[in-house]
Order: C-alpha cells, then sequence, then structure tokens
C-alpha cells in the first residue's frame, strides 16, 4: 500500500492517518471518473490508489488512465462488478438487450476474481466505491463507502441489503437520495455533496476548431450545448424536436457525445431539414464547448443536478434545467449568485421548454466568469471519508 493513500486531515488514536483506496467501474469519459479525477487533482495526501476494471488498462488505456490520474501511486487491475440498476444504464452505444448481457457478463467474472480484489481491499482503512454501479462489491468484512451519483427508481431488498454493509454514503444531490428515504438507516450514515467542477481553465479555451466545425457565425445566435451519453433518459430526442420545431436562426444547438448509433441517427433525423442542431462526438476536452455556449441544457424527466450542470454554471453559463420553482435551490447547490442563470422548465413539456428557449434566443452570455468549487468540496469529501473509515461496522440485520 503506498504511503500516498493516506488521507492527511483526520488521526485516530493510533496516531496515523486512514488510507483509502478509490475503486472505480471505469476511466474514461463519464461524469463518475471525471469527478472523481477532479477531486483527487487536490487530494490533501497529493498521491492515491486506484482501483480499476482490467480493460481499462489494454491497448494504451494505461496511459490514459495516467493522463487522467497521474498522482496515482498503485493502480491495481480487477474484473470489477457492474450493476446497471439505476437509469440510464442502458443507454450507451450498446442495445438494452446487449448492455444488460454486458452488466451481467461482468459481474460473473468478477466473482472469479472476488477474493483476490478484497485481499487488496483488506491493505487499507477504506474502498470508496465511485458509482452505485459497483454496489456488488460492498461485503461485510471490508470497510467501504460509496458514491450514488445515479438515480435508482425503486431500489429492490437486494440493492438495500449490500447498501447496509457500506460505511457511509455520498449522494450527489437530493435527487439521487430521495428514493432512499425510506430507509432512515442508510441515510444516517449520508451526505449530500454536488459534483467537484473547476471551470477556470474555460477562460482560456481554444474554439477555434469547434467554430470551423460548426460552420456558421455565431455573434447573434445564443448556443446552447447538451454534453455527455446521448439517450431517451437523458432526453435527447426531445430537445432535439423542440429546436428543429423552433427552426430559428438566432439559435444553435450542439449535441455533444455518444449513445447507441439508432438513437443518434433517430435524433440527427428529427433535425435534418433545419439549421438548429449540430451533432459531433464526444470529447476528452469539454472546455472549448463550454467557452463557446451561452447555455447548458439537461431533458431528463425529472429534476436532478448532473455533471453538465455544475460545469455550466461554474463555466459562466446559463443552465435551462426541468423543474419547478422549489426544485431551483437543488441546482444552486447552495451558490446563491447562480441564481439568475438558472431557466427552469416543466420536465419532458415540450411547449414549455420552447417558451424558455424563445425568451433566450439570440441573448449571448458575454458577462462570464470561470470558477472552482474543487477545494471546498474536497475539504468536505475528505474528512467524511475520514470519519467513514473509523465508523464501527453496521449491525448484522
Amino acid at each position: 500500500m503506498s504511503a500516498g493513500a493516506h488521507v492527511t486531515a483526520a488521526r485516530t488514536g493510533t496516531g496515523r492517518p486512514p488510507s483509502v483506496l478509490f475503486a472505480l467501474p471505469d476511466t474514461g469519459r463519464g461524469g463518475s471518473a471525471i469527478s472523481l479525477a477532479t477531486a483527487l487533482a487536490v487530494w490533501p495526501a497529493g498521491a492515491y490508489d486506484l482501483l480499476v476494471p482490467a480493460q481499462s488498462l489494454l491497448a494504451g488505456g494505461a496511459a490514459a488512465v495516467r493522463r487522467r490520474f497521474p498522482s496515482a501511486v498503485q493502480i491495481h487491475p480487477a474484473l470489477l462488478p457492474f450493476d446497471g440498476c439505476f437509469v440510464g444504464a442502458e443507454g450507451g452505444r450498446l442495445p438494452p438487450p446487449m448492455s444488460r448481457a454486458y452488466a451481467r457478463t461482468r459481474t460473473l467474472a468478477a466473482a472469479l476474481d472476488r477474493a483476490r480484489q478484497h485481499r487488496i481491499g483488506r491493505g487499507y482503512d477504506l474502498v470508496h466505491l465511485n458509482s452505485l454501479a459497483l454496489n456488488p462489491w460492498l461485503t461485510a468484512g471490508i470497510p467501504c463507502s460509496i458514491h450514488v451519483r445515479e438515480i435508482v427508481p425503486r431500489p429492490g431488498p437486494a440493492l438495500i441489503a449490500r447498501l447496509r454493509r457500506a460505511r457511509a454514503i455520498v449522494f450527489i444531490d437530493e435527487a439521487t437520495r430521495r428514493p432512499f428515504s425510506g430507509f432512515p438507516d442508510l441515510l444516517a450514515c449520508s451526505t449530500v455533496l454536488a459534483n467537484p467542477v473547476d471551470m477556470r481553465s474555460v477562460a482560456n479555451a481554444d474554439t477555434t476548431a469547434l467554430a470551423v466545425r460548426i460552420g456558421r457565425p455565431l455573434d447573434q445566435v445564443a448556443v446552447f450545448a447538451l454534453l455527455g451519453t446521448q439517450n431517451d433518459d437523458k432526453g435527447t430526442a426531445f430537445i432535439v424536436e423542440q429546436f428543429a420545431t423552433l427552426d430559428r436562426d438566432d439559435l444553435l444547438l450542439l449535441v455533444i457525445g455518444d449513445g447507441n448509433r439508432a438513437y443518434l441517427e433517430r435524433c440527427r433525423h428529427l433535425a435534418a431539414s433545419t439549421r438548429t442542431a449540430v451533432f459531433l462526438p464526444r470529447t476528452d476536452d469539454p472546455m472549448p464547448v463550454l467557452r463557446l455556449a451561452d447555455y447548458v441544457l439537461r431533458g431528463e424527466a425529472i429534476a436532478c443536478l448532473g455533471r453538465t450542470v455544475s460545469e455550466g454554471l461554474h463555466a459562466g453559463c446559463g443552465v435551462v434545467v426541468p423543474g419547478e420553482e422549489g426544485d431551483r435551490a437543488r441546482y444552486l447547490a447552495g451558490v446563491s449568485r447562480f441564481a439568475d442563470r438558472v431557466h427552469l422548465y416543466q420536465p419532458r413539456d415540450g411547449a414549455a421548454l420552447r417558451a424558455v428557449i424563445t425568451a433566450l434566443a439570440g441573448r449571448k452570455r458575454h458577462q462570464r466568469e470561470f470558477l472552482s468549487n474543487a477545494e471546498p468540496y474536497v475539504a468536505a469529501f475528505h474528512a467524511f471519508l475520514a470519519a467513514a473509515a473509523h465508523r464501527p461496522p453496521p449491525p448484522p440485520r
């Protein structure tokens, strides 16, 4: 175990700081990996250790992991499980039946590697699971905490039983926490921490190549960005349809991300006869997109604080998000200075979304500020994990 894995802010009666191993279900361009990388970039101990899917280190993947997590000391490859129990788990590049088969295959393979992984985990005071997808890893014999970044419509008894083995749970917002409100024992060891983002580099992002790909002047055009995995849970087709219906020259929708090929073709077809939407592949560097965009969009059927909302607000953009007035506070995540940049519409109500977009048409956001919340986030996250590492195990049920 590396000395760099130590959480240095908290000390116990043993006189040494607890050690934490961070486990990731993927190391790619998903929000969970980006959020953890943002936090670990300013981690108090400086260095840290990782447990990552073995396949992520193949075919040049090891170098990519090192670029994303440059201060990692030990990177342990493992056959990690994947539980697709949450909204959007089947909305990636694979059709749903293949997505389900992929998840089952990963979980079955993980069973063959479980004993070795647990031996690794026992070398640390705490294993932090970076996504709910890793919940099958939870075991009574190893102190674990888990990040719930996903929405589970109806948590089943098997999931609840596994989560009860966790020493601590981190939710990213009230939408991810709410489905577990009927389980007070889980919430007693939980906290809510919005995503860490550092948008200071957006100020100097080079947008030249992106502007060339868009291929039209944007001086009088309000640019809206829809970033991340594109699928029906995220409301991609719903949003594209509203822009295509408006078909205005002072509006542009940038759809940046990957997804199922057939679904993306359907979305392109919706906007084929207009100039209102440009589709581009997912990028490892969203900074130019956020520099060029005036507004960031979300299209879920419920109000939820996705990572791109936090990125947009800290990059000086406005955000157009589903929800009612009572949901405004959850999008602000305690930062009142963003209040006038949150534009709400009734979830999945096309007329309501079109009204908001029309009101913003042609309105550029020239006065921008580029902020980071990484340091205060890490202070809270760090202290929470330090306490979790020495919390007594939950009583057997």
